[in-house]
């Protein structure tokens, strides 16, 4: 019997010590110091985990790909598998550790489990807190190296430089040698002029089996798809917010871009 609640989120265990382990994810408490650099932690085994980064420790090895990893490799070996055991009750997803299900529910219970000590925001996931404390430090890390202008993300500085400074960069490198016949927009792959010229020719293969929509491409249909599965996958660390399709809009007020600058003449 479950007759001990936490006092944060009421989530009840069977034995005191269970609900002392639990509420550290709350309270950020931290007791278990590595003794080979700063670095802290909540549980006894994340610990042990991180010491052996310190050892060079890595007894496990994947029959796949003969990668060696510290812990076991049974959820790295996943990868090639393609094996998710974990799904969601409440949508389609799945998920091939625990962990990863885990975070993924906060979708639909709204739990924000991670609150910034310096202003009333909370985050669902730990990583989108400590991007959002950069907010109240100004760190800023990562620079670009061709104007100088600095950023709190190296996602940011890579927008940036795509949109601002390499035309190579935007095509990975790859020279653009395929041109398309109706247009003359010139593409790296044969494929990526095949799918463009859709655009052109009104071909729509692609259906939506929920609905009657067609698409050109995968990439709108599976978008499109969101609409009746309610998934919103890109969230904004700095403010929380959650859509199903990537708004370079709404990211422009974190980067601080402004491509369409008003100058007077």
């Amino acid at each position: 019997e479950k007759r001990f609640p936490g006092s944060f989120c009421g989530k009840a265990y069977s034995f005191p010590k269970q609900v002392e382990i639990h509420q550290r994810m709350h309270t950020g408490k931290k007791e278990f110091g590595c003794h080979l650099c700063e670095k802290r932690f909540s549980y006894q085994h994340h610990l042990k985990r991180h010491l052996k980064f310190h050892t060079g420790e890595r007894p496990f090895t994947c029959t796949h790909c003969r990668k060696s990893c510290p812990q076991k490799v049974e959820i790295h070996q996943r990868v090639h598998t393609g094996i998710k055991p974990f799904s969601c009750t409440q949508c389609h997803m799945r998920f091939a550790d625990a962990g990863n299900l885990k975070r993924h529910q906060r979708v639909h219970t709204g739990e924000k489990p991670f609150s910034c000590p310096r202003c009333h925001m909370c985050f669902a996931q730990a990583g989108n807190l400590k991007m959002h404390l950069k907010v109240h430090t100004e760190e800023r890390p990562f620079a670009c190296l061709h104007c100088g202008k600095r950023f709190s993300e190296r996602s940011y500085l890579k927008i940036h430089l795509q949109k601002n400074h390499f035309t190579r960069y935007r095509s990975g490198g790859k020279e653009k040698r395929f041109p398309c016949s109706f247009c003359g927009k010139a593409f790296s792959f044969p494929k990526q002029v095949e799918i463009h010229q859709r655009m052109h020719t009104g071909e729509k293969l692609l259906g939506c089996h929920l609905c009657w929509a067609h698409f050109s491409d995968s990439y709108h249909m599976k978008r499109h798809q969101r609409v009746h599965t309610g998934e919103k996958p890109f969230s904004f660390p700095q403010c929380e917010k959650r859509f199903s399709h990537q708004l370079k809009m709404h990211l422009m007020v974190h980067t601080g871009e402004r491509p369409f600058a008003f100058t007077h003449s």
